[in-house]
């Protein structure tokens, strides 16, 4: 196994045998708690002009509630979908004849 991608907003209905529901659903529910286990979690209160820069392929990230009383919250993210960066990357290295069209890249994508 090279990653996993794991969301739990975007889980769709499984289509599996009937004997298979249950357990399965029993581990996604263990993953679920293994991944927000207090012992896995690391939290930091951000101020303003604060950033944050993670491979999202390597770290499950996410955030906690707020109290909408305590003033403004603006939080903006920016993203770039790994294999679409691994195709431009590989796209301009042809080319322009460089060494990085042969890479073998992390999550699957090979050069």
């Amino acid at each position: 196994m090279e990653g996993i991608r794991f969301t739990d907003r975007t889980i769709p209905p499984q289509d599996l045998p009937e004997e298979l529901m249950e357990p399965t659903y029993k581990a996604i529910k263990a993953f679920w708690n293994v991944v927000n286990s207090e012992a896995l979690t690391f939290a930091c209160l951000m101020a303003p002009g604060d950033l944050h820069l993670f491979d999202n392929q390597r770290v499950l990230h996410g955030r906690t509630a707020f109290d909408p009383t305590a003033g403004v919250r603006h939080l903006q993210q920016c993203s770039v979908n790994r294999d679409e960066f691994h195709n431009t990357l590989r796209t301009l290295a042809a080319r322009f004849n460089h060494s990085a069209q042969s890479l073998t890249m992390a999550g699957g994508a090979l050069g």
